[in-house]
């Protein structure tokens, strides 16, 4: 995964990712003794590239939210409500359209509230480390552990997405 965390690097980093026809996406945050989360690194993978960028570095969201907001391009998500949660918080709007795994392996005959690494060890046979769950992501810089963790979520997303797919088509 390659960190953005400065304006000069989101732009390219934006840039490769536009007009893919599905993104996962996952995001990192804090949300202990605070009514709202405090968002800290949203993850995106296309098919072929992953990043992550640092919400905590940078100050000009725009074209990071641009990606986010493309309505001809899927967002794939894992039980998403935090995560839209998260995006409405930002911009007052919420991602369209969206691609739910937890609801789209229900479909499939998986437990309806399968969680997304039971999901991936079901789908993919991996299981992912669980080390960074509880992690303060507001801390800079992250660790190598962090950035793994990051990785993986949007990485195994990828997979999950187009089996599932395949599965329900």
């Amino acid at each position: 995964m390659q960190l953005i965390d400065t304006q000069a690097a989101m732009r390219p980093a934006c840039a490769a990712l536009t007009g893919a026809a599905w993104l996962a996406v996952d995001t990192e945050f804090v949300r202990e003794r605070t009514y709202f989360p405090v968002p800290c690194l949203v993850q995106i993978a296309s098919a072929d590239a992953v990043f992550g960028f640092d919400l905590v570095a940078l100050d000009d969201l725009q074209p990071l939210m641009d990606l986010i907001f493309d309505r001809n391009c899927v967002k794939v998500l894992h039980a998403p409500r935090q995560d839209l949660e998260i995006f409405f918080q930002l911009t007052g709007k919420v991602p369209q359209p969206v691609f739910d795994t937890q609801l789209a392996a229900a479909m499939c005959g998986h437990d309806e509230q399968v969680s997304y690494g039971g999901l991936v060890s079901a789908v993919c046979g991996e299981e992912l480390p669980k080390d960074s769950t509880r992690t303060d992501w507001t801390r800079r810089p992250l660790s190598p552990a962090q950035l793994a963790y990051a990785a993986n979520d949007v990485t195994w997303l990828r997979m999950v997405y187009q089996r599932l797919r395949d599965e329900l088509d």
